[in-house]
């Protein structure tokens, strides 16, 4: 599944291995979930229209004073056993950049905090891009990126996902969405949505999720694998894993692999720094476009 693809990737994929991004957050305090018109009906937790407050007096739940809040999620984790760098982010604080570096948002794009669709309370974060003609490149990214003074040997990212009903890319669209994308100097790994791809041989014509690993350097390479959809309405915790020590890369829905043992990626690195991005990165032919995430980790290990 892998070509020589030198005529159209350096152009496609560098602003992805950009490490220096210049950055905006467009943040709105409450923003409504439902960009399809379609109830957000497999999500566990309460919405506006449940008729909850139809039934119950608001005295009648006022919290006691004396009772301590719940602790936010972030603040229920701990790095694994072995991370060298760690962060976290639930969306559900004043600052939503709260666990990462910093953002880059297209102009008509956003990063809105999101309390009708979450997993932990109070909100998740709904990323939003605008419709994107052919050769555009748009986005809505929060991003991770932690230097140290060791090499890279694995990068881990966890978070939530939820696809809106019908929230893949319309028939006549031609293409892609990249959700979650962790670029070294050399080369990156991704992890998104294609509708009638036509940029690889390997994959032209096809429409649904993939992972993908790609090589800048010359000769410049890339290789997609199909991957299970996303199920629409349900929250799914996906977990991507770039092992540059192995040159191997994993992919896991709610715990199960996704991905053949040993996945190779196309390129290898030796890097210092580890960065992450998390949100919507279109390109080509594209809608508006919304997908909503929540309790976001990040780790990697480094040599000793």
């Amino acid at each position: 599944m892998v070509r020589n693809t030198a005529e159209r990737y350096p152009a496609r994929m560098r602003w992805l291995l950009c490490f220096v991004v210049i950055a905006s957050f467009s943040v709105a305090a409450c923003v409504s979930d439902d960009s399809t018109g379609t109830p957000d009906s497999g999500k566990p937790d309460a919405t506006a229209d449940d008729g909850a407050a139809n039934d119950v007096n608001v005295a009648d739940v006022a919290p006691d004073a004396t009772d301590a809040a719940p602790p936010r999620y972030c603040a229920t984790q701990s790095p694994p056993d072995g991370a060298a760098d760690f962060t976290c982010a639930d969306f559900d604080g004043t600052n939503l950049g709260e666990g990462f570096t910093d953002a880059s948002v297209s102009e008509g794009g956003s990063l809105a905090a999101n309390n009708l669709a979450f997993v932990s309370s109070p909100n998740g974060l709904l990323a939003t891009t605008p419709a994107g003609a052919d050769g555009d490149q748009l986005q809505a990214l929060s991003y991770w990126l932690q230097p140290g003074g060791k090499r890279v040997h694995t990068i881990t990212l966890t978070m939530s996902v939820n696809p809106f009903p019908n929230g893949t890319l319309p028939p006549q669209i031609t293409g892609e969405v990249v959700l979650a994308s962790m670029p070294t100097s050399v080369g990156m790994i991704a992890f998104g949505y294609t509708r009638n791809n036509q940029h690889v041989n390997a994959l032209n014509g096809y429409s649904g999720y993939y992972m993908e690993t790609y090589r800048s350097k010359s000769p410049p390479s890339v290789a997609y694998t199909e991957v299970a959809p996303l199920t629409e309405n349900i929250w799914t915790e996906v977990s991507i894993t770039l092992d540059e020590e192995g040159q191997t890369m994993s992919l896991d829905y709610d715990g199960a692999p996704q991905l053949p043992a040993n996945t190779a990626i196309v390129f290898a690195a030796t890097e210092t720094v580890a960065t992450t991005y998390v949100g919507i990165a279109t390109q080509d032919q594209t809608p508006l476009f919304n997908f909503r995430f929540d309790n976001v980790r990040i780790w990697t290990t480094r040599d000793p």
